[in-house]
């Protein structure tokens, strides 16, 4: 706004007519901080350690078996994030065994529905790695997917009779 009157108002010039209230001082405070963060460490140790973390889980992943991995299976042209599923187990109950675990992830179909159909899936589980996680976490999650196949494969078997 530029005057506000009875009858009338005007509006200041662009951009500022579009920028409304308080400029966001916070983020941007807390955006400088996030980059002064990632300097300590550097960028490329950053991918490094990433780079790291999704080989291991590829790895892993490969030697469980009955893992759908969707994207790359090498690191050269992935970042630290990784959609999968287990075969025969719906993404969202993987999820609940994974959190039972104190595992984060993401499962549904992640904005990507149309991937999703050509895929031929309805949703997958998505991990995602960064500077703070380690090998170990990997480790418990490769663990806790394999209790949710013994859980929903023996109680499929269970039904089944």
């Amino acid at each position: 706004i530029n005057q506000v009157g009875r009858n009338a108002s005007t509006w200041a010039d662009t951009p500022q007519k579009f920028e409304a209230g308080t400029p966001a001082v916070a983020e941007v405070f807390g955006l400088m901080k996030a980059l002064e963060y990632l300097e300590i460490f550097g960028i490329s140790e950053i991918q490094k350690h990433e780079n790291e973390l999704t080989s291991h889980a590829l790895k892993k992943f490969n030697d469980l078996g009955d893992i759908e991995v969707y994207g790359p299976q090498n690191t050269v042209d992935r970042a630290g994030v990784v959609s999968f599923n287990l075969r025969n187990i719906h993404a969202h109950d993987v999820a609940q065994i994974l959190d039972e675990f104190g595992i984060a992830v993401r499962a549904g179909h992640h904005c990507t529905q149309i991937l999703h159909k050509i895929l031929g899936i309805v949703a997958s589980v998505r991990i995602s790695f960064g500077l703070y996680n380690q090998k170990f976490e990997i480790d418990r999650l490769i663990y806790a997917l394999e209790k949710a196949r013994r859980i929903f494969v023996f109680d499929k078997k269970n039904n089944d009779d």
